[in-house]
Protein backbone atom coordinates (compact mmCIF):
# COMPACT_ATOMS: atom_id res chain seq x y z
CA UNK A 1 0.00 0.00 0.00
CA UNK A 2 1.47 3.23 -0.56
CA UNK A 3 0.46 6.57 0.65
CA UNK A 4 -0.75 9.65 -0.98
CA UNK A 5 -0.39 13.24 0.55
CA UNK A 6 -2.92 15.97 -0.57
CA UNK A 7 -2.99 19.36 -0.03
CA UNK A 8 -5.75 21.87 0.50
CA UNK A 9 -4.51 24.80 -0.80
CA UNK A 10 -1.35 25.43 -3.09
CA UNK A 11 1.26 27.55 -1.48
CA UNK A 12 3.13 30.08 -3.40
CA UNK A 13 6.75 28.99 -3.13
CA UNK A 14 10.58 30.34 -3.98
CA UNK A 15 9.82 28.34 -7.27
CA UNK A 16 6.53 28.24 -7.82
CA UNK A 17 3.95 31.92 -8.03
CA UNK A 18 0.47 31.14 -7.60
CA UNK A 19 -0.81 34.87 -7.02
CA UNK A 20 0.67 38.16 -7.73
CA UNK A 21 1.26 39.35 -3.64
CA UNK A 22 4.99 38.94 -4.79
CA UNK A 23 4.20 41.64 -7.82
CA UNK A 24 7.10 43.98 -7.81
CA UNK A 25 5.47 46.59 -9.57
CA UNK A 26 2.96 47.69 -7.43
CA UNK A 27 1.54 50.90 -7.72
CA UNK A 28 5.24 51.66 -9.70
CA UNK A 29 3.90 55.01 -11.02
CA UNK A 30 2.64 56.80 -7.73
CA UNK A 31 4.95 59.49 -6.37
CA UNK A 32 5.69 57.86 -2.81
CA UNK A 33 7.01 54.25 -4.19
CA UNK A 34 10.47 53.91 -5.11
CA UNK A 35 10.58 53.33 -8.37
CA UNK A 36 10.09 55.52 -11.30
CA UNK A 37 8.18 54.78 -14.51
CA UNK A 38 8.39 56.70 -18.04
CA UNK A 39 6.70 56.43 -21.14
CA UNK A 40 7.54 57.06 -24.49
CA UNK A 41 5.43 57.00 -27.91
CA UNK A 42 3.09 58.81 -29.72
CA UNK A 43 0.59 55.75 -28.73
CA UNK A 44 -0.07 56.05 -24.85
CA UNK A 45 -1.51 53.20 -22.28
CA UNK A 46 -2.44 54.85 -18.65
CA UNK A 47 0.05 54.08 -16.39
CA UNK A 48 -1.97 54.75 -13.53
CA UNK A 49 -3.90 51.08 -14.84
CA UNK A 50 -0.64 48.89 -15.53
CA UNK A 51 0.32 48.75 -12.07
CA UNK A 52 -2.74 49.13 -9.45
CA UNK A 53 -3.91 45.45 -9.09
CA UNK A 54 -7.01 45.93 -10.81
CA UNK A 55 -7.38 44.28 -13.58
CA UNK A 56 -9.25 46.86 -15.94
CA UNK A 57 -7.42 47.61 -19.36
CA UNK A 58 -5.89 50.44 -20.48
CA UNK A 59 -6.35 50.72 -24.51
CA UNK A 60 -4.34 52.59 -26.68
CA UNK A 61 -6.17 55.26 -29.21
CA UNK A 62 -4.24 54.68 -31.96
CA UNK A 63 -1.60 51.59 -32.62
CA UNK A 64 1.61 51.79 -31.71
CA UNK A 65 4.66 50.64 -34.52
CA UNK A 66 7.94 49.33 -35.18
CA UNK A 67 8.89 52.89 -35.86
CA UNK A 68 6.91 54.35 -32.75
CA UNK A 69 6.41 51.72 -30.16
CA UNK A 70 4.94 52.34 -26.92
CA UNK A 71 7.86 51.73 -24.56
CA UNK A 72 7.46 51.76 -20.71
CA UNK A 73 10.62 52.61 -18.59
CA UNK A 74 10.83 51.37 -15.07
CA UNK A 75 13.50 52.02 -12.78
CA UNK A 76 14.61 51.82 -9.20
CA UNK A 77 13.74 48.36 -8.43
CA UNK A 78 15.13 46.11 -5.78
CA UNK A 79 18.37 44.61 -6.19
CA UNK A 80 17.83 41.46 -5.11
CA UNK A 81 18.61 38.19 -6.96
CA UNK A 82 16.33 36.60 -8.69
CA UNK A 83 17.44 33.33 -6.86
CA UNK A 84 15.29 30.13 -7.23
CA UNK A 85 12.79 32.26 -9.49
CA UNK A 86 11.69 35.31 -10.90
CA UNK A 87 8.94 35.82 -13.62
CA UNK A 88 7.62 38.89 -15.40
CA UNK A 89 5.21 39.58 -18.01
CA UNK A 90 1.75 41.05 -18.50
CA UNK A 91 -2.40 40.44 -18.92
CA UNK A 92 -5.30 41.84 -20.45
CA UNK A 93 -8.64 41.22 -21.06
CA UNK A 94 -8.71 41.95 -25.15
CA UNK A 95 -6.46 43.38 -28.23
CA UNK A 96 -3.13 42.13 -26.70
CA UNK A 97 0.01 42.19 -27.64
CA UNK A 98 1.08 40.50 -30.92
CA UNK A 99 4.57 41.64 -30.81
CA UNK A 100 6.29 42.97 -28.35
CA UNK A 101 10.10 42.74 -25.97
CA UNK A 102 10.56 42.56 -22.59
CA UNK A 103 14.35 43.31 -21.08
CA UNK A 104 16.14 43.66 -17.61
CA UNK A 105 19.27 45.60 -16.75
CA UNK A 106 20.82 43.17 -14.49
CA UNK A 107 22.92 45.11 -11.92
CA UNK A 108 24.31 41.24 -10.33
CA UNK A 109 28.33 41.61 -9.73
CA UNK A 110 28.24 45.22 -11.49
CA UNK A 111 27.45 43.43 -14.90
CA UNK A 112 25.26 46.55 -15.84
CA UNK A 113 24.16 45.49 -19.23
CA UNK A 114 20.36 44.95 -20.66
CA UNK A 115 19.49 41.54 -21.03
CA UNK A 116 16.46 40.37 -24.03
CA UNK A 117 13.99 38.24 -21.83
CA UNK A 118 11.35 37.89 -24.04
CA UNK A 119 11.41 38.47 -27.63
CA UNK A 120 8.13 38.67 -29.98
CA UNK A 121 8.92 41.83 -31.98
CA UNK A 122 9.48 39.57 -35.26
CA UNK A 123 6.68 36.66 -35.13
CA UNK A 124 2.89 37.11 -33.79
CA UNK A 125 2.17 36.44 -29.87
CA UNK A 126 -2.00 34.93 -30.04
CA UNK A 127 -2.44 34.84 -25.94
CA UNK A 128 -4.09 36.95 -23.97
CA UNK A 129 -1.38 37.15 -21.25
CA UNK A 130 2.06 36.12 -20.90
CA UNK A 131 4.66 34.94 -18.38
CA UNK A 132 8.07 34.01 -18.39
CA UNK A 133 11.08 33.05 -16.15
CA UNK A 134 13.90 35.51 -15.78
CA UNK A 135 17.23 34.43 -16.41
CA UNK A 136 18.99 34.58 -13.40
CA UNK A 137 20.29 38.14 -12.14
CA UNK A 138 19.42 41.38 -10.42
CA UNK A 139 17.12 43.65 -12.18
CA UNK A 140 16.96 46.85 -11.27
CA UNK A 141 15.69 48.11 -14.80
CA UNK A 142 12.91 46.54 -17.06
CA UNK A 143 11.86 47.53 -20.39
CA UNK A 144 8.91 46.71 -21.59
CA UNK A 145 8.62 47.30 -26.08
CA UNK A 146 5.12 47.15 -27.19
CA UNK A 147 5.29 47.76 -31.37
CA UNK A 148 1.44 45.95 -32.83
CA UNK A 149 -1.35 45.13 -30.98
CA UNK A 150 -4.67 42.83 -32.15
CA UNK A 151 -7.29 45.63 -31.31
CA UNK A 152 -8.59 47.56 -34.19
CA UNK A 153 -6.08 49.13 -36.90
CA UNK A 154 -3.52 47.05 -34.34
CA UNK A 155 -4.22 49.33 -31.34
CA UNK A 156 -3.01 47.95 -28.26
CA UNK A 157 -4.86 46.47 -24.59
CA UNK A 158 -3.06 45.79 -21.12
CA UNK A 159 -4.52 45.31 -17.97
CA UNK A 160 -1.36 45.05 -15.52
CA UNK A 161 2.59 44.58 -16.07
CA UNK A 162 4.23 42.32 -13.05
CA UNK A 163 7.79 41.60 -11.90
CA UNK A 164 6.97 38.74 -9.48
CA UNK A 165 9.85 38.23 -7.01
CA UNK A 166 9.05 36.21 -4.07
CA UNK A 167 12.18 37.29 -2.29
CA UNK A 168 12.62 40.81 -3.07
CA UNK A 169 9.06 42.16 -1.48
CA UNK A 170 6.73 41.09 1.18
CA UNK A 171 3.13 40.44 0.24
CA UNK A 172 1.67 43.14 -1.52
CA UNK A 173 4.23 45.38 -0.65
CA UNK A 174 3.01 48.90 -2.15
CA UNK A 175 -0.80 47.81 -2.81
CA UNK A 176 -1.84 47.84 1.04
CA UNK A 177 -0.26 49.39 3.84
CA UNK A 178 1.13 47.07 6.41
CA UNK A 179 -0.51 46.72 9.73
CA UNK A 180 1.98 48.41 11.80
CA UNK A 181 1.61 51.61 9.11
CA UNK A 182 0.08 54.33 8.52
CA UNK A 183 -1.19 56.18 5.28
CA UNK A 184 -0.61 59.45 7.02
CA UNK A 185 3.78 58.08 7.82
CA UNK A 186 5.53 61.14 6.64
CA UNK A 187 8.60 59.30 6.00
CA UNK A 188 7.38 57.31 3.38
CA UNK A 189 4.27 58.24 1.84
CA UNK A 190 4.37 62.14 1.59
CA UNK A 191 1.19 62.69 3.02
CA UNK A 192 0.34 64.25 6.79
CA UNK A 193 -2.72 64.56 8.45
CA UNK A 194 -2.02 67.79 10.70
CA UNK A 195 -4.64 68.72 13.16
CA UNK A 196 -7.05 68.15 10.77
CA UNK A 197 -5.49 69.92 7.46
CA UNK A 198 -4.14 67.31 5.09
CA UNK A 199 -0.41 67.99 3.77
CA UNK A 200 1.09 66.66 0.62
CA UNK A 201 4.83 67.21 -0.01
CA UNK A 202 4.35 69.14 3.39
CA UNK A 203 4.76 68.59 6.96
CA UNK A 204 2.97 71.94 7.35
CA UNK A 205 -0.30 72.24 6.15
CA UNK A 206 -2.06 75.80 7.02
CA UNK A 207 -5.76 74.73 4.94
CA UNK A 208 -7.66 72.19 4.57
CA UNK A 209 -5.84 70.60 1.66
CA UNK A 210 -2.27 71.95 0.92
CA UNK A 211 -0.14 70.37 -2.44
CA UNK A 212 3.60 71.47 -2.15
CA UNK A 213 6.21 71.56 -4.92
CA UNK A 214 3.72 69.42 -6.94
CA UNK A 215 0.37 69.95 -9.03
CA UNK A 216 -2.94 68.35 -8.33
CA UNK A 217 -4.53 66.09 -11.26
CA UNK A 218 -8.53 65.67 -11.41
CA UNK A 219 -9.12 63.44 -14.18
CA UNK A 220 -12.89 62.75 -15.28
CA UNK A 221 -14.13 64.55 -12.22
CA UNK A 222 -14.96 67.71 -10.86
CA UNK A 223 -13.90 70.45 -8.28
CA UNK A 224 -16.55 71.99 -6.69
CA UNK A 225 -16.23 75.59 -4.58
CA UNK A 226 -19.17 75.47 -2.40
CA UNK A 227 -19.35 79.07 0.24
CA UNK A 228 -22.37 80.45 2.27
CA UNK A 229 -25.01 83.23 2.01
CA UNK A 230 -24.60 85.04 -1.66
CA UNK A 231 -20.39 84.13 -1.74
CA UNK A 232 -19.49 80.89 -3.45
CA UNK A 233 -15.97 80.85 -2.34
CA UNK A 234 -12.73 82.26 -4.14
CA UNK A 235 -9.84 81.01 -6.33
CA UNK A 236 -6.94 82.91 -5.04
CA UNK A 237 -3.16 83.39 -7.13
CA UNK A 238 -0.74 84.83 -4.56
CA UNK A 239 2.65 84.93 -3.95
CA UNK A 240 3.75 82.96 -0.73
CA UNK A 241 1.51 83.80 2.01
CA UNK A 242 0.41 87.48 0.82
CA UNK A 243 0.49 89.57 -2.56
CA UNK A 244 -2.63 88.66 -4.00
CA UNK A 245 -1.85 88.28 -7.54
CA UNK A 246 -5.35 87.29 -8.96
CA UNK A 247 -8.19 86.25 -7.71
CA UNK A 248 -11.62 84.11 -9.29
CA UNK A 249 -15.14 84.22 -7.21
CA UNK A 250 -18.72 84.24 -7.70
CA UNK A 251 -21.90 85.61 -6.09
CA UNK A 252 -25.11 84.09 -5.89
CA UNK A 253 -27.43 86.88 -5.97
CA UNK A 254 -27.37 90.61 -6.33
CA UNK A 255 -24.70 91.11 -9.60
CA UNK A 256 -24.17 87.19 -9.90
CA UNK A 257 -21.78 86.16 -11.43
CA UNK A 258 -18.00 84.61 -12.07
CA UNK A 259 -15.54 87.57 -11.63
CA UNK A 260 -11.89 87.88 -12.31
CA UNK A 261 -9.57 90.38 -10.63
CA UNK A 262 -5.82 90.55 -11.99
CA UNK A 263 -4.55 91.85 -8.60
CA UNK A 264 -7.00 93.48 -6.03
CA UNK A 265 -10.72 92.66 -5.00
CA UNK A 266 -12.15 94.62 -7.67
CA UNK A 267 -13.21 93.12 -11.14
CA UNK A 268 -11.42 93.33 -14.22
CA UNK A 269 -13.76 90.77 -15.84
CA UNK A 270 -17.39 89.69 -15.21
CA UNK A 271 -19.53 87.15 -16.88
CA UNK A 272 -23.36 87.40 -15.83
CA UNK A 273 -25.61 84.86 -15.31
CA UNK A 274 -26.48 85.66 -18.25
CA UNK A 275 -23.34 85.13 -20.60
CA UNK A 276 -22.86 88.59 -20.71
CA UNK A 277 -19.12 89.62 -20.27
CA UNK A 278 -18.30 93.24 -18.80
CA UNK A 279 -14.51 94.56 -19.23
CA UNK A 280 -13.72 96.97 -16.50
CA UNK A 281 -17.56 96.95 -15.81
CA UNK A 282 -20.06 94.46 -14.24
CA UNK A 283 -23.16 96.46 -15.77
CA UNK A 284 -22.76 95.59 -19.95
CA UNK A 285 -26.05 97.41 -20.14
CA UNK A 286 -28.07 93.67 -21.50
CA UNK A 287 -25.42 93.50 -23.89
CA UNK A 288 -23.31 90.22 -24.86
CA UNK A 289 -20.03 92.37 -24.39
CA UNK A 290 -19.44 95.58 -22.72
CA UNK A 291 -16.19 97.38 -22.04
CA UNK A 292 -15.57 100.33 -19.69
CA UNK A 293 -12.67 101.77 -22.04
CA UNK A 294 -10.79 101.79 -25.52
CA UNK A 295 -10.44 98.91 -27.70
CA UNK A 296 -7.95 98.41 -30.56
CA UNK A 297 -8.45 95.73 -32.88
CA UNK A 298 -7.34 94.76 -36.35
CA UNK A 299 -10.37 94.14 -37.58
CA UNK A 300 -14.05 94.75 -36.61
CA UNK A 301 -17.36 92.71 -38.45
CA UNK A 302 -21.07 94.00 -38.05
CA UNK A 303 -22.78 90.39 -39.14
CA UNK A 304 -26.03 90.15 -40.56
CA UNK A 305 -27.18 93.82 -40.97
CA UNK A 306 -30.86 94.53 -42.39
CA UNK A 307 -31.81 97.23 -44.42
CA UNK A 308 -28.28 98.38 -45.99
CA UNK A 309 -29.27 101.58 -47.43
CA UNK A 310 -29.11 100.18 -51.42
CA UNK A 311 -32.65 101.34 -51.44
CA UNK A 312 -31.26 105.09 -51.80
CA UNK A 313 -30.33 104.08 -55.71
CA UNK A 314 -34.18 102.54 -56.39
CA UNK A 315 -36.08 104.10 -58.94
CA UNK A 316 -38.90 104.97 -56.31
CA UNK A 317 -37.32 106.42 -53.85
CA UNK A 318 -37.94 110.09 -52.82
CA UNK A 319 -34.84 112.62 -52.67
CA UNK A 320 -35.25 115.27 -50.52
CA UNK A 321 -34.61 118.50 -52.71
CA UNK A 322 -31.35 120.47 -51.36
CA UNK A 323 -33.76 123.00 -50.38
CA UNK A 324 -36.04 120.60 -48.21
CA UNK A 325 -32.31 119.78 -46.19
CA UNK A 326 -31.89 122.91 -46.04
CA UNK A 327 -34.70 123.63 -43.68
CA UNK A 328 -34.31 120.88 -41.81
CA UNK A 329 -30.89 121.70 -40.62
CA UNK A 330 -31.64 125.25 -39.80
CA UNK A 331 -34.98 123.96 -38.05
CA UNK A 332 -33.05 120.86 -36.25
CA UNK A 333 -29.76 121.54 -36.13
CA UNK A 334 -28.67 118.07 -37.71
CA UNK A 335 -29.13 115.87 -41.05
CA UNK A 336 -32.45 114.11 -41.23
CA UNK A 337 -32.51 110.66 -39.30
CA UNK A 338 -28.63 111.52 -37.60
CA UNK A 339 -28.87 111.41 -34.03
CA UNK A 340 -28.41 114.54 -32.23
CA UNK A 341 -25.31 114.97 -29.75
CA UNK A 342 -27.35 114.65 -26.53
CA UNK A 343 -28.62 111.49 -27.97
CA UNK A 344 -25.31 110.35 -28.58
CA UNK A 345 -24.27 111.43 -25.02
CA UNK A 346 -26.85 109.88 -23.18
CA UNK A 347 -27.44 106.56 -25.06
CA UNK A 348 -24.75 106.19 -27.36
CA UNK A 349 -25.02 104.65 -30.98
CA UNK A 350 -25.02 101.11 -32.70
CA UNK A 351 -22.08 100.80 -35.09
CA UNK A 352 -24.20 99.27 -37.67
CA UNK A 353 -26.99 101.33 -37.46
CA UNK A 354 -25.10 104.39 -37.75
CA UNK A 355 -22.96 103.68 -40.22
CA UNK A 356 -26.12 102.26 -42.66
CA UNK A 357 -27.29 106.19 -41.97
CA UNK A 358 -23.95 107.75 -42.70
CA UNK A 359 -23.89 105.40 -46.09
CA UNK A 360 -27.57 106.65 -46.93
CA UNK A 361 -26.39 110.31 -46.84
CA UNK A 362 -23.30 109.39 -48.79
CA UNK A 363 -25.55 107.86 -51.22
CA UNK A 364 -28.10 110.81 -51.33
CA UNK A 365 -25.45 113.30 -51.59
CA UNK A 366 -23.49 111.13 -54.68
CA UNK A 367 -26.83 111.65 -56.45
CA UNK A 368 -26.91 115.12 -55.95
CA UNK A 369 -23.60 115.48 -57.23
CA UNK A 370 -24.48 113.62 -60.15
CA UNK A 371 -27.75 115.66 -60.46
CA UNK A 372 -25.79 118.79 -60.49
CA UNK A 373 -23.07 117.65 -63.09
CA UNK A 374 -26.19 116.95 -65.61
CA UNK A 375 -27.05 120.28 -65.20
CA UNK A 376 -23.29 122.00 -65.03
CA UNK A 377 -23.28 119.66 -68.60
CA UNK A 378 -26.41 120.99 -69.65
CA UNK A 379 -25.49 125.06 -68.67
CA UNK A 380 -22.17 124.67 -70.57
CA UNK A 381 -24.33 123.01 -73.78
CA UNK A 382 -26.65 126.25 -73.40
CA UNK A 383 -23.46 128.65 -72.83
CA UNK A 384 -21.74 127.25 -76.10
CA UNK A 385 -24.81 127.71 -78.42
CA UNK A 386 -25.26 131.69 -77.04
CA UNK A 387 -21.79 132.28 -77.82
CA UNK A 388 -21.72 130.90 -81.09
CA UNK A 389 -25.00 132.74 -81.40
CA UNK A 390 -23.11 135.90 -80.19
CA UNK A 391 -20.52 135.17 -83.32
CA UNK A 392 -22.77 134.99 -85.88
CA UNK A 393 -23.86 138.60 -84.77
CA UNK A 394 -21.29 140.22 -84.38
CA UNK A 395 -19.84 138.72 -87.88
CA UNK A 396 -23.27 140.50 -89.59
CA UNK A 397 -22.62 143.44 -87.35
CA UNK A 398 -19.28 143.74 -88.66
CA UNK A 399 -20.87 143.53 -92.37
CA UNK A 400 -23.28 145.98 -91.87
CA UNK A 401 -20.40 148.46 -90.39
CA UNK A 402 -18.59 147.81 -93.66
CA UNK A 403 -21.87 148.58 -95.84
CA UNK A 404 -22.86 151.99 -93.91
CA UNK A 405 -18.91 153.33 -94.22
CA UNK A 406 -18.93 152.04 -97.92
CA UNK A 407 -22.11 154.71 -98.58
CA UNK A 408 -20.94 157.13 -96.35
CA UNK A 409 -17.59 157.37 -99.08
CA UNK A 410 -20.14 157.51 -101.99
CA UNK A 411 -22.15 160.31 -100.57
Amino acid sequence: MCSIDSYAQVFTTNQTPIGMEHNVLFHANRSESSLTVTQTGAAQLDVDALFDGRLSPSYTVMPPTLADPIVVLIEGLPNVHSQAGAWIGWSTRYWEARRFKIEGYNSYSSANTWNVIADHSSQDYAERKFIKKVPAGSYTKLRFTFYDGAGTNGRLGVSELFYIHPEAVTPYQGLIAGASSSLWESNSSGINNISGNIGIGTTTPTQKLEVANGSLLVKSGNIYITGVANDAGDLIFQKGTSDQLGRIWTQTSGDSGLYLSSGDNAPDLTIDDTGNVGVGTTNTQGFKLGVNGKIVATEVKVAGYPNWPDFVFYNDYKLPTLEEVENHINEKGRLKDIPSAKEVEENGVFLGEINSKLLQKIEELTLYVIQQEKELKQAKKKAKLANEALNQLGKRFSKLEAQVEKLNKNQ
